[in-house]
C-alpha cells in the first residue's frame, strides 16, 4: 500500500465521510411545492388562525381551478386531513361575506420574513396607527401529539398596531390547540 501524506489521508477520509453523510440522507430534502392557496375568512374576522394538517377527523380542502381553498371557521382553527405543502406558489387571503363575495386582505411582512425577489409590504414601512387590517406573522411548525406529529400553519389577521399581540395570541392558540389534541387523544 502506498504511503500517503497525512494531508492526503485527511482529504480522503473527509470526502468519504461527507459522501456517506450525503448518501444516508443528512442533506435536507427539497421542500414540497404545492398549488396556490386561497384562505377564506369570515367577514370581519380578526385574530389568530391555526391550520392543522394530517388530522384523521379533519375536513377536506376544496380545489378550484388548481387553487386550494381553505375556509377558516369563526374560531380560527381549521383541521385538514391532507398533508401540508411547505411552499405554495402563491397565498392570498380574503374575507368572504354571506353571499360569497370576496374582498382581499393585504399581507404585511416583518423585514426578516418578506419573500425574496418580490415586492412586499413591510410592517416597518407602515403607519402603526393605520386602521387597515393585514395578514401578518405567517409561520409553519409542528408539534408532537399522542397520535403523531401535527404540522401546522399559523397567521394573524388584524391592524398593524395589534400585530405583536396577535402574534402572541397566535402562539397561545397553537399551544391551546396542542393541549386539546393531547387531551382528546388520551380519552
Amino acid at each position: 500500500m502506498k504511503n500517503y501524506s497525512s494531508f492526503v489521508r485527511f482529504a480522503i477520509y473527509f470526502f468519504l465521510i461527507l459522501s456517506l453523510g450525503l448518501e444516508m440522507g443528512c442533506v435536507r430534502p427539497t421542500p414540497t411545492v404545492g398549488p396556490p392557496i386561497k384562505y377564506l375568512l369570515p367577514n370581519g374576522f380578526t385574530g389568530p388562525v391555526v391550520i392543522a394538517f394530517d388530522r384523521p377527523n379533519g375536513n377536506n380542502s376544496e380545489e378550484i381551478n388548481g387553487t386550494k381553498i381553505y375556509r377558516i371557521p369563526g374560531n380560527g382553527i381549521l383541521e385538514l386531513r391532507e398533508s401540508a405543502s411547505y411552499i405554495s406558489r402563491g397565498e392570498r387571503f380574503y374575507y368572504e361575506d354571506a353571499g360569497g363575495g370576496l374582498s382581499e386582505i393585504p399581507q404585511a411582512f416583518a423585514d426578516s420574513e418578506a419573500p425574496d425577489g418580490q415586492e412586499a409590504t413591510r410592517i416597518s414601512q407602515l403607519d402603526p396607527n393605520d386602521q387597515q387590517v393585514y395578514v401578518t406573522g405567517r409561520r409553519m411548525g409542528k408539534f408532537g401529539s399522542t397520535d403523531g406529529l401535527v404540522n401546522f400553519r399559523r397567521f394573524s389577521v388584524g391592524r398593524i398596531s395589534d400585530s405583536e399581540t396577535n402574534s402572541f395570541n397566535g402562539d397561545k392558540l397553537v399551544f391551546e390547540y396542542r393541549r386539546t389534541t393531547l387531551k382528546s387523544s388520551s380519552q
